[in-house]
């Protein structure tokens, strides 16, 4: 009767082993599906920084027209010929000045955008390393579950073996 109880034991031992393998696999996959959703996120987040950038440089646009503009004004109401030398360098430079601060916004948002999405590619390689530990969670709890069984069981059959 001792060599069935040490038989149970080891079985019970193996079963306990696989559940705790299979837990150790379900919380390794629930963290892999986790990285993956917040993959999806920093690609959205990725795609919202470019799709800011627009009215951010169109805003930037509108204040460069409006500063030419306004310095073309200012410089007909004084009779100053705004079509060469000082004049036309000065709407020259304001120009270049608004075209610089809206590649420079459009760069900015990029910038933005790069970081989202190597956010992402972390989660994704991450979400795979997770999906690695939780298969290898099953296996050597497989592993380790059969050597359990069976330890338990030599030593009850050596056991027995004794007793004859």
């Amino acid at each position: 009767m001792c060599i069935g109880l040490e038989i149970i034991g080891a079985i019970i031992g193996a079963v306990g082993t696989l559940a705790s393998a299979s837990a150790q696999a379900s919380a390794a996959q629930a963290q892999a599906q986790q990285n993956d959703r917040n993959a999806i996120i920093a690609q959205r987040n990725a795609e919202d920084a470019r799709q800011r950038s627009i009215p951010a440089q169109q805003d930037i646009q509108l204040r460069s027209r409006a500063r030419l503009a306004q310095q073309k004004n200012i410089m007909s109401e004084r009779n100053i010929d705004v079509a060469s030398g000082t004049p036309l360098d000065i709407l020259g430079d304001t120009a270049m000045f608004g075209k610089m601060d809206e590649l420079t916004t459009r760069q900015n948002f990029e910038r933005e955008a790069i970081a989202h999405e190597a956010q992402g590619m972390n989660f994704r390689a991450q979400a795979d390393v997770d999906r690695m530990t939780a298969s290898n969670a099953m296996l050597t709890g497989g592993i380790s579950a059969f050597s359990t069984a069976l330890g338990g069981i030599g030593q009850a059959v050596g056991r027995a073996r004794m007793t004859l």
